[in-house]
């Protein structure tokens, strides 16, 4: 003889094992990752963690920003080319090799920030913008 469950009682028994599997497990943010030809936008007033880690950017990808943005620490920053849309007064938060080194800047449009602990290879610092140190550089635009 065959028993026949009423689809109800499967529906609430397979939810109840879903929910018991998941109780056991923790749900942990991942890194970010921003590849080439890539832009990910963040907005000034977006509710954003990475959990403590840094943003990986690529030679051609971007992070970029809204104007007025305050968003990054120690933690979580950007090690790659930032770049922030519209006028205002930004904090950058750019890093290279576990240094945070933000730039806040006071723009009219566009702008990007990009930092680095080590010389450019080019040997250019860019356009208009002159060496802070010799061990540590930032590119401005």
């Amino acid at each position: 003889m065959k028993l026949k469950l009423p689809i109800l009682s499967i529906f609430r028994n397979t939810l109840l094992f879903l929910l018991i599997l998941g109780t056991g497990q923790e749900i942990c943010a991942q890194e970010l990752y921003v590849g080439s030809n890539a832009e990910f936008y963040l907005s000034k007033d977006a509710v954003f963690t990475t959990s403590n880690s840094v943003i990986q950017v690529e030679n051609n990808g971007t992070f970029s920003l809204e104007a007025n943005s305050d968003w990054g620490s120690d933690l979580e920053f950007v090690n790659g080319l930032v770049k922030v849309y519209g006028p205002g007064n930004t904090k950058l938060p750019v890093g290279d090799n576990g240094v945070y080194a933000p730039v806040n800047m006071e723009h009219t449009s566009e702008a990007t920030a990009k930092y680095s602990n080590t010389a450019p290879d080019s040997g250019s610092n860019g356009t208009d913008v002159d060496a802070v140190s010799n061990v540590e550089f930032w590119e401005l635009t």
